[in-house]
């Protein structure tokens, strides 16, 4: 049995490289599996420094950004140790495709295509048809299969008439939040199931096998990692070093100390992401999945995201009885237990959700 992987594995985000990584390890369970290696120039692979004239604020950015030449050169090394753990952690297909036009001109024949998850449904952010699978004219006989793709926002109606011709030749379909399935359900007369993003499919042990450790790194520390930290995260960051007097981390996106942290590190492979998760005191983030690992890693911590895409968070941790760890405001912090989350239940109620997304792939490649 021959399974072909599309995702989003191109992308310079530790999200989109490490639950690539996780659904290719778990479809090798049930075949010879691969990751189609579609290699894409979209604006939002990150592989590109993004410089903004739109404002004065955004030009003397721009401007130190561009003269940065020491978050430059580590911008790219960054871009080099994506590429290296996805070459060495996984397998890709021998070919490589730069285009819709150019994967279905080349694509050979698998019995079972699958895309996975992250925002590849977000048709706000994208809308390929790659990340459809829309091949069923050319091979009707492979079997397609949606595992975890996120809809992350709200649909219009005209969105809903895209997703539901899209979607029309899957024999399985699941999303990744229980908002989505709702969304997705009214698109078709299949029955769409909610499973966990595929980083929960691994456990802590097998994520510590491949993590490295980051130098000259003195612990205890907050660990920061934010996509796009706007002023409350600020105000709840600066609540928190009050409450844990401890080194400050963060992994930066920006060519600057934005947050005044103690360290900040520039050039984070995935391997040194989940060593820095693993080994903080608490975790500060705006990402799904920095959640996503500091519950697998049982770590406490904080998730501030982005109100328009907060359905992702909200989802997963309803669904794990710690949606009070969820923050939109600072004042929100008050009503916070700081002295810890209750990993018991948690790890039950993960250990029962994890199972039911290994059921759905069992039954979907059979």
């Amino acid at each position: 049995m021959k399974i072909g992987l599309i995702t989003t594995h191109y992308a310079i985000n530790y999200g989109a490289a490490l639950q690539a990584y996780a659904l290719y390890k778990e479809l090798e369970k049930f075949g010879r599996s691969e990751i189609v290696n579609i290699v894409i120039n979209t604006a939002v692979s990150g592989r590109k420094i993004n410089y903004k004239i739109d404002s004065i604020h955004n030009i003397l950015l721009s401007c130190f950004t561009l003269f940065n030449f020491k978050y430059r050169k580590q911008f790219y090394e960054k871009i080099r140790l994506f590429d290296r753990f996805i070459k060495t952690k996984c397998k890709l297909s021998s070919e490589i495709y730069t285009s819709y036009d150019d994967v279905r001109q080349r694509l050979p024949f698998y019995d079972y295509l699958v895309c996975g998850s992250d925002q590849i449904w977000n048709l706000n952010l994208l809308q390929n048809p790659i990340f459809f699978l829309r091949f069923e004219d050319i091979y009707p006989n492979t079997k397609y299969i949606a595992y975890a793709p996120s809809v992350a926002e709200k649909l219009t109606k005209e969105q809903y008439n895209i997703l539901a011709e899209n979607i029309k030749h899957f024999s399985a379909i699941s999303v990744r939040e229980k908002e989505g399935v709702d969304e997705v359900q009214k698109c078709t007369n299949k029955i769409v199931k909610n499973v966990l993003d595929p980083v929960f499919l691994l456990e802590a042990k097998d994520w510590e096998l491949i993590m490295e450790p980051v130098e000259d790194i003195k612990v205890p520390y907050i660990l920061l990692y934010t996509i796009a930290g706007n002023k409350e995260y600020t105000r709840v960051v600066n609540i928190i070093r009050k409450i844990y007097p401890y080194l400050v981390v963060c992994i930066s996106t920006h060519a600057y100390n934005k947050f005044n942290a103690d360290m900040c590190i520039y050039d984070t492979s995935p391997e040194n992401f989940l060593w820095l998760i693993r080994n903080a005191e608490f975790v500060c983030t705006s990402s799904f999945h920095a959640t996503a690992f500091s519950i697998i890693f049982e770590k406490q911590f904080i998730a501030i995201p982005d109100k328009r895409r907060s359905s992702r968070h909200e989802s997963l941790l309803q669904q794990l009885g710690i949606e009070n760890r969820l923050v939109f405001h600072s004042k929100d912090i008050k009503s916070i237990d700081h002295l810890g989350i209750d990993f018991i239940s948690v790890r039950e109620n993960l250990v029962r959700l994890r199972q039911e997304s290994i059921n759905f792939l069992k039954e979907s490649l059979c």
